[in-house]
């Protein structure tokens, strides 16, 4: 766990516990997978990793809430005149959105590995 109910909840955080701890379980997969799993085990965690997940979680909330209101659809684009509307195709590996990218390249793009490599480096650590 990268970030604890209790330092969320610090940060202003605004799910509640139960929503919180599957919300957090997304958000590490998605740091685990962006990281090749480089942050695994580390000690104390980086406050760019506690940062990049509270943005996660809030994203993640955010766009729950949006495939509600889509009945369960992601919208991609829409026009006015002749009302024309395009869904966004999910990932066939389950990756992750670009608005969930940014965030991790905000948070971790500049952040290297104990070894000296770059945490979002999808190449081998040599």
């Amino acid at each position: 766990m990268y970030l604890t109910y209790q330092e969320y909840a610090g940060m202003d955080g605004g799910v509640d516990a139960a929503a919180f701890a599957r919300l957090d379980a997304k958000a590490e997969k998605l740091v685990d997978r962006a990281t090749h799993g480089r942050l695994k085990g580390e000690e104390p965690v980086r406050d760019a990793v506690k940062n990049c997940v509270f943005e996660l979680i809030g994203e993640l909330c955010r766009e729950e809430a949006a495939r509600e209101m889509d009945g369960g659809r992601e919208l991609a684009s829409m026009s006015n005149d002749g009302l024309s509307l395009s869904f966004a195709s999910q990932s066939a590996a389950g990756g992750a959105s670009p608005r969930q990218m940014q965030i991790l390249r905000q948070w971790l793009g500049d952040e290297l590995s104990r070894g000296g490599v770059n945490l979002l480096y999808a190449g081998t650590d040599g």
